[in-house]
């Protein structure tokens, strides 16, 4: 904590007012980011020197603003309209703040420049590019119903109350949507008021909102594909593993649309992971045991083409021997005697990556095709193989396997399922199955899955 003046400190980047009152206690605000102190001076001066009693006035002036403002809303206050029967020194401050006033104001950052400091300070500290893009959409949204060029520095709760109720009352969105998007602005706004960009706990307007289900849109739970259901998609799907060609002068591999569904299937990868995968991402690991190569999916993002959704994700897992058996290995080579980079020929959504054109694919027409035919109930979609995987892996396995389970599908153990307690353990274990569970740990547990596929020509 650094000395400015007398009872006026700096902490970090926040400028505040901390004095000990006489008969115990202190009396502390905040006044202002760092930034502002120069300009602000002659008014903290004129502060500094004020008497106990003249500083509870101003205090009680502040406690009485609507939106317990910021420092500048006080200047604003007071100098339009003082305190009554202020002392001449109390005088003095509003004299002060007219000539601040009257001298103009500088302009602060906008909520748009403040926000690119949030979004780059949690890119230095690591996060995910996955939750990068979901705070950079989040807050993007929350600017646009705010204003994002206004400065924030001014911003008051008032300014903040659309974006909640906006959200809040949104029938269109589930309910976890909703707290998402709440709980995300609000870890911004106390950021931003930790780093001392305001004064003003702008994060009290998304605190304490009530969101129910009866005023939020249904979430749907994600689905199985039955046994009898794979083999009529495998059917479905078994001439696309056959396409590759040229029309006209382009070329065209339209292999994936059988490969992403059957990947996703046999892996329990999440889409997204299976159709941003390049072909370098198919390795062949050496069990320091054994000395056997064993063929594996490496999932991993890169700094502009492909994004995991956190650090568990990162992960190496050995490829499903009925994979290997179907020809996927095969399929790989030849993507890289064509010289392709990519695993799938898919294009790039800029916001959804490699999943747009696949998923919708599955959706509008492989599905929706036997759908029409009665033979596939309607809603499945791609992302619906991880979790009939998931299904599938949770009742063939013993609990002591559930470790290299997590990390075959990239997710982190539920300590509460697996009896451990988790104040004197979860860091323990969280370490354990994020670090030390290698491709040979878990090839075993993946062959346990076992889907009855059948044969591509085969009715039953």
């Amino acid at each position: 904590m650094r000395v400015e003046l007398p009872y006026i400190v700096r902490r970090g980047s926040t400028i505040y007012y901390r004095r000990r009152a006489r008969g115990g206690g202190e009396i502390k605000f905040a006044l202002a980011s760092v930034h502002r102190f120069s300009e602000l001076l002659p008014e903290l001066i004129t502060l500094s020197r004020l008497p106990e009693g003249d500083v509870r006035k101003l205090r009680r002036k502040m406690d009485s603003e609507m939106m317990a403002g910021s420092w500048e809303s006080i200047l604003r206050t007071l100098h339009e309209d003082r305190p009554e029967g202020a002392s001449p020194a109390l005088a003095a401050v509003a004299d002060a703040i007219s000539g601040y006033f009257s001298a103009g104001e500088t302009r602060g950052p906008s909520l748009r420049e403040v926000i690119e400091m949030f979004l780059e300070e949690r890119e230095a500290s690591g996060i995910s590019p996955s939750g990068l893009g979901a705070y950079r959409s989040i807050l993007g949204e929350m600017a646009a119903v705010v204003g994002e060029e206004k400065e924030f520095g001014r911003l008051q709760l008032s300014d903040v109350l659309p974006y909640r109720n906006m959200v809040s009352m949104n029938t269109a969105l589930a309910k976890g949507t909703k707290m998402n998007k709440l709980v995300q602005v609000r870890t911004f706004f106390e950021w931003a008021f930790g780093c001392g960009h305001t004064a003003v706990t702008l994060a009290a307007a998304l605190k304490g909102v009530r969101i129910t289900e009866a005023n939020s849109a249904s979430t749907e739970e994600s689905r199985s594909f039955s046994d009898a259901d794979i083999r009529v998609i495998r059917r479905r799907l078994f001439p696309e593993r056959q396409i590759l060609g040229a029309s006209g002068s382009q070329n065209f591999d339209l292999r994936w649309r059988y490969w992403t569904f059957f990947v996703g299937l046999w892996q329990g990868m999440r889409a997204g992971e299976v159709c941003q995968l390049d072909v370098a991402d198919i390795v062949s690991w050496t069990d320091p045991a054994t000395g056997e190569e064993i063929p594996c999916i490496l999932i991993d993002s890169s700094p502009d083409d492909k994004r995991v959704k956190n650090r568990s994700s990162r992960r190496l897992i050995p490829v499903h021997s009925a994979l290997i058996a179907d020809g996927f290995l095969s399929y790989v080579e030849s993507r890289r005697k064509m010289g392709e980079e990519k695993l799938f020929a898919l294009g790039r959504h800029p916001k959804n990556g490699y999943t747009q054109s696949a998923g919708r694919y599955f959706r509008e027409t492989a599905f929706k095709e036997l759908e029409d035919e009665g033979k596939l109930q309607a809603g499945f979609s791609l992302s619906d193989t991880r979790h009939t995987f998931e299904t599938r892996l949770f009742h063939v396995t013993s609990m002591d396997e559930k470790a290299a389970g997590c990390r075959i599908t990239g997710r982190e153990i539920d300590l509460s399922a697996a009896g451990i307690k988790r104040a004197t353990s979860s860091v323990m274990w969280k370490h354990y199955i994020t670090e030390d569970v290698s491709p040979a740990v878990m090839r075993p547990v993946l062959e346990k899955v076992v889907f009855q596929w059948g044969t591509p020509d085969s009715d039953s």
